[in-house]
């Protein structure tokens, strides 16, 4: 793992293809994909290798924020790659950052281990750290 790399690992009780799907369902998606800062969430996705996904958030100002990437690597209910750019207050530039999420069945349900590369300071890596966990959690409510 590069030193730019944020690594979470989080088991959810349910199977993979639930979780997979909430990967790649736009309606499942919106429901968790801004965690607790999400309001009134919306989800394009176009789910296959150079499709592309933005994933967006009302702000209280009126202003919606959004994540946006294409995909670069699907092996269903096994691995999910992509880029991603934000057109939201981030802080920083950045030339290219990737996420990857893998799903491992497990007795318990599904371990997830997500990745998120390309993040420039250490500083902004610790603030996504915390927002990709508060992220996860809002997907083990959708999942519960």
């Amino acid at each position: 793992m590069s030193s730019d790399a944020i690594q979470l690992s989080r088991t959810f009780p349910a199977p993979v293809a639930q979780v997979f799907a909430a990967w790649s369902d736009p309606l499942l998606l919106a429901r968790w994909a801004w965690g607790s800062i999400g309001v009134d969430a919306r989800a394009q996705v176009d789910f296959r290798v150079g499709g592309g996904f933005r994933v967006t958030t009302a702000r209280p100002d009126g202003a919606r924020w959004a994540y946006i990437g294409a995909y670069t690597a699907i092996e269903p209910l096994r691995r999910i790659e992509h880029d991603v750019r934000w057109d939201a207050p981030m802080g920083y530039e950045s030339e290219v950052e990737r996420v990857r999420v893998e799903f491992h069945a497990e007795p318990a349900g599904t371990r997830v281990v997500f990745t998120h590369t390309g993040v420039p300071s250490e500083s902004a890596r610790a603030e996504h750290a915390r927002g990709w966990a508060d992220t996860l959690d809002a997907l083990a409510r959708v999942l519960a």
